[in-house]
C-alpha cells in the first residue's frame, strides 16, 4: 500500500515543541476573571482592616501612623483583652463544641445497624 500512513502524524511549527497534555498559558486567561472577583470581594476587604489597625484614626480626623502600638495595647491592657476572652468562650461553646458533639453522634449512628422492615 503506497498511500497508507506509516506512523503517527507529526505536528509542525510551534505545536511540535510541546508535549501532549502540557499546560498552556491560555488557561490562565479563563481563570483571571474569577481571580479578579476573588481579590475584589475577599482579599481587599480582608486587607483593609489590617491596614486600618496600623493607624490611629477616629474616622473623622486625619489618620496618623501607629504601627504596632495598637497591637501592643491589645496584648497588655486587661480591659481590651477581656472582650477577646469572652468571644473565645462563645466561639468554643456555640460553634466548636456543638460541631464536635454532632460529629460524634454522626459517627456513632453510621455504625448502627438498621434492619429493614
Amino acid at each position: 500500500m503506497k498511500g497508507a500512513p506509516r506512523g503517527p502524524a507529526r505536528l509542525t511549527g510551534r505545536y511540535a515543541r510541546r508535549a501532549p497534555g502540557e499546560p498552556r498559558a491560555v488557561g490562565y486567561l479563563y481563570v483571571l476573571p474569577a481571580l479578579a472577583l476573588y481579590g475584589a470581594l475577599l482579599v481587599f476587604p480582608f486587607g483593609q482592616p489590617v491596614w486600618l489597625s496600623l493607624l490611629h484614626w477616629d474616622g473623622l480626623t486625619a489618620a496618623t501612623w501607629a504601627g504596632g502600638d495598637n497591637y501592643h495595647d491589645l496584648l497588655t491592657d486587661p480591659d481590651l483583652r477581656a472582650p477577646f476572652a469572652h468571644a473565645l468562650i462563645l466561639l468554643v461553646f456555640y460553634s466548636a463544641l456543638p460541631v464536635a458533639i454532632w460529629l460524634l453522634l454522626a459517627a456513632l449512628l453510621s455504625r448502627a445497624r438498621v434492619r429493614a422492615a
